[in-house]
């Protein structure tokens, strides 16, 4: 008796007696499929993020930048240690 269970046991664990294997297959193909674009769009979020962050970097330097060149056409010493002169002196 115990012989005859294992025989006719299939030996897969996912079988379900309501479905067939293609609705199976196709139920895991659609879960594979948006678990992918989960992830995806995870990664495109982290990406765009990254992207906003160089960019203020970049304006932060540019706006640094600026400043410098203001204060040393100011008078204020330059990174050399000269005075820098006003223009029209």
């Amino acid at each position: 008796l115990i012989i005859v269970f294992f025989i006719k046991t299939p030996m897969i664990r996912n079988v379900c007696p309501y479905h067939t294997g293609e609705t199976m297959w196709y139920r895991k193909s659609r879960r594979f499929r948006a678990e992918r674009n989960f992830w995806l769009s995870l990664f495109t979020l982290v990406l765009w993020l990254l992207v906003l962050n160089i960019y203020a970097l970049k304006k932060k330097i540019v706006r640094l930048k600026a400043d410098l060149k203001t204060i040393s056409s100011d008078g204020y010493k330059t990174q050399d240690g000269n005075a820098a002169m006003k223009k029209g002196e």
